[in-house]
Formats: C-alpha cells, sequence, structure tokens
C-alpha cells in the first residue's frame, strides 16, 4: 500500500471510529463538568468533525457554544497499551481511544 493509499485508510478508520461512538473515549475534567447536554452537542460536533488538517483525520479543534474543544485519537495495540508499535492502518491489531477535551486543559 502507496502512503497516500495508507493515509487514506487511516482517514476511513478514523472516521468510522469516530462516527460509530462505540469505542472507548475519554472525556476530561472540563469536558466533563459541563452539563449533559453540553457534553452531547460537543460529541456530536466531534462525529460530524470534517476537516483535515493532519491527512489522517486523527486531531481536531472546534468551538461548540464557546467552548474551544480540542479532540485526538490514540492508538493502541490490541495485545499491550504500546501506542508506538500500533499500525493505525491495522484495525485487527490495533485499537482506538477518543479524547475530548478544553483547550488549554493539561
Amino acid at each position: 500500500m502507496c502512503d497516500t493509499e495508507r493515509r487514506a485508510e487511516i482517514a476511513r478508520l478514523n472516521d468510522a471510529f469516530r462516527h460509530a461512538g462505540g469505542g472507548p473515549i475519554v472525556l476530561t475534567a472540563g469536558i466533563a463538568a459541563l452539563s449533559d447536554q453540553m457534553q452531547e452537542a460537543i460529541l456530536a460536533a466531534v462525529k460530524d468533525f470534517h476537516d483535515d488538517a493532519d491527512g489522517e483525520h486523527r486531531v481536531g479543534t472546534l468551538t461548540v457554544a464557546s467552548h474551544a474543544v480540542m479532540w485526538f485519537i490514540l492508538y493502541h495495540r490490541h495485545d499491550h497499551d504500546d501506542e508506538e508499535d500500533a499500525d493505525p492502518a491495522d484495525p485487527d491489531a490495533t485499537g482506538r481511544v477518543l479524547v475530548i477535551m478544553l483547550e488549554g486543559e493539561p
């Protein structure tokens, strides 16, 4: 698989993961402190995000009702937690975790 095809496959897998909403999602303390309705609005905005800043659809920033939000996807191998060995183009070997936070959170 050439680099362009590989990046397109990773983007497709990342989009499918975000849209499905069935995988692990980590909300930081700032997001968790918001109302349930605001959390739902943020999750919906992340699922519908369409900017391609990194080519793999792995990270994004957006604003929801004046809240600056950042999201990113972490990769891990299914057999251990080492992100460095994870191959994001191989869904059989690599899992994903969606992290959503307010910009500026540590």
